[in-house]
């Protein structure tokens, strides 16, 4: 009697499988997992702004020096600006020069 409930339930089982993987509606569920959204990427310009600390060089850096002492009172061109032969750069305070002036000539 044992033997035939084993095959009785084995039986229920094998039929109850059957009738799950016939069912329409698994199906069903299988196309609509095959479906993907879609979405169109749009091409934007973005512009990052980072500040850093830094000193940039030219590829030809060049110091320039007076040839007397003295502190700038104007400065007539801006860096990297092309210059001229005979063009005025820099202007000196004229006080230091004014004041060795007069003491050579007392």
């Amino acid at each position: 009697m044992i033997l035939a409930m084993k095959k009785i339930v084995g039986f229920i089982c094998f039929a109850v499988f059957l009738f799950n993987t016939s069912c329409e509606s698994k199906k069903e569920a299988i196309e609509e997992q095959d479906k993907f959204q879609i979405t169109s990427p749009f091409q934007q310009d973005t512009t990052i702004v980072r500040e850093y600390v830094c000193q940039i060089h030219a590829i030809q850096h060049i110091e320039m020096r007076a040839l007397s002492g003295g502190y700038l009172e104007k400065i007539f061109v801006d860096e990297g600006q092309y210059v001229k032969k005979g063009q005025p750069m820099f202007q000196i305070l004229p006080i230091q020069y004014q004041a060795e002036l007069q003491k050579a000539q007392a």
